[in-house]
């Protein structure tokens, strides 16, 4: 079977579905192809051209390739089977980019104020400011016009198998894998800075149920989490690379804010943060009458490994373009040598819980449960923990506990109420009420920053 949909826009695409029998079990598989481009589609608002900016331009190029397919049939064994699926995405988006930059007269310190003497000290940098090739702002300041490629890879598959191991047991295997990257301008600097984010993620999923009645039936699953994260500023030319590092021997150069020009530089945090999580649950299922009771417990595991370099390559803020011009700073902020920002988190979750679906009538269905858990408090695998106990601490408290644990009393009720209105399934009033905990993890704790 192969179907092509209908051409709109610059877009288009088809597949394909294939079914082939062997003996009594079905193979069956399909791939698809999705793609888009600018040919046809309508210009953005914002579009203009970088070498007229008064005019409204054509799109920028882009184009976006969807593709992948699937895979399932039998396995040997009775009830065996199998199943795959792939997605990858290959994309180039044009944007239309707007910086705000010195204007030539401001360059030789010609500024609205007054004129003033630039300093040496920042002539690589105001060298390295593109000319403007926009509109005047009147204050020194002028708009900067480009168009800019953002390139994203994505790639995600999916393979599970289901296994019956007897009359009364069921297993089932479940593996995905996703990866990202994505080379994006960091648009809060000036051109020719980017990011480059990528991500790679993996879960495994075992399941395992066993049927011990018609009434009673057991289900236990284990899972682990894997995933990274990485966000690193780049340079994208020879002459922004070579730039003057505000920290000597770091990588980047750091970054330059001035108040009414487009900050200059790299972002002010890499990032590296990989993580894992484990997981078991073990749940009981019990329906006898109207009832239909569940009970179980569920454990959690969280291990992050990140590094959150906040500043290390520097953070030079000036007040306005005159004093940056004279080299007159407001402030400087950069982590001091031999700092250290990777941190080890571990955590565990533990519940409890015990849930009841009780039919009352054929028209009326009251749900209620209670839900237990806990957190423990984070630890750090190096020791590598201070905080401010109090705010009037004159100095952080190193070592554990990271903070107070509030969570050994977090019971959590809930009920809920279906009633089928006159018993002809045409309306159904539902209600409910319940009390939910968020745990405090390494996401809400770790390596906050604020300037």
């Amino acid at each position: 079977n192969v179907e092509f949909p209908a051409f709109m826009g610059g877009s288009g695409g088809a597949t394909v579905n294939v079914i082939t029998r062997r003996g009594t079990r079905n193979f069956h598989g399909s791939v698809f192809w999705f793609y888009r481009d600018s040919v046809l589609d309508a210009r953005n608002f914002f579009d203009r051209d970088p070498e007229n900016p008064t005019l409204r331009s054509d799109p920028p190029e882009f184009s976006r390739h969807q593709f992948g397919g699937s895979v399932g049939g039998p396995l040997p064994g009775e009830e065996n089977t199998f199943f795959f699926t792939y997605e990858g995405l290959r994309e180039r988006l044009g944007l239309t980019l707007f910086n705000t930059v010195p204007t030539v007269a401001a360059r030789s310190g010609n500024l609205p104020t007054g004129a003033v003497t630039v300093s040496d000290d920042v002539l690589p940098i105001l060298d390295l400011y593109p000319l403007p090739n926009g509109r005047d702002f009147g204050d020194g300041s002028a708009e900067y016009i480009f168009q800019q490629e953002q390139p994203t890879d994505d790639q995600h598959f999916n393979v599970r198998t289901d296994f019956r191991l007897g009359p009364d047991d069921s297993l089932f295997v479940r593996y995905t894998l996703h990866d990202s990257e994505q080379l994006a301008p960091f648009e809060v600097s000036i051109a020719g800075f980017d990011s480059d984010l990528a991500s790679r993620n993996q879960y495994l999923t075992i399941e395992e149920t066993h049927l011990f009645s018609s009434r009673l039936l057991h289900t236990a699953q284990f899972s682990h989490n894997r995933g990274a994260y990485t966000g690193v500023s780049v340079a994208s030319t020879s002459e922004l690379e070579a730039a003057p590092k505000l920290i000597p021997g770091r990588p980047n150069m750091g970054r330059i804010n001035i108040r009414g020009l487009t900050a200059f530089g790299t972002d002010t945090a890499d990032v590296d943060f990989p993580f894992g999580q484990y997981q078991f649950s073990d749940t009981f299922q019990f329906a006898s009458g109207g009832h239909d009771l569940r009970w179980g417990f569920d454990w959690r595991h969280y291990r992050s490994d990140g590094s959150y370099n906040f500043f290390f390559d520097g953070l030079l803020v000036y007040e306005n373009l005159g004093t940056f011009l004279v080299n007159n700073p407001q402030r400087f902020i950069g982590a001091q040598e031999g700092s250290d920002a990777h941190r080890q988190y571990r955590q565990n979750l533990f519940a409890l819980f015990v849930h009841d679906q009780y039919r009352i009538s054929p028209e009326l269905t009251l749900s209620f449960g209670l839900r237990y858990e806990t957190f423990t408090v984070p630890t750090e695998a190096q020791d590598r923990i201070s905080n401010l106990r109090r705010l009037t601490d004159p100095a952080p408290t190193v070592g554990d506990p990271l903070f107070e644990n509030p969570s050994h009393l977090n019971f959590a009720p809930r009920v809920g109420l279906a009633w089928n209105l006159g018993g002809k399934d045409r309306t159904v009033l539902r209600s409910g009420f319940g009390i939910f905990y968020e745990s405090i993890q390494e996401n809400i704790f770790g390596y906050r920053v604020r300037i």
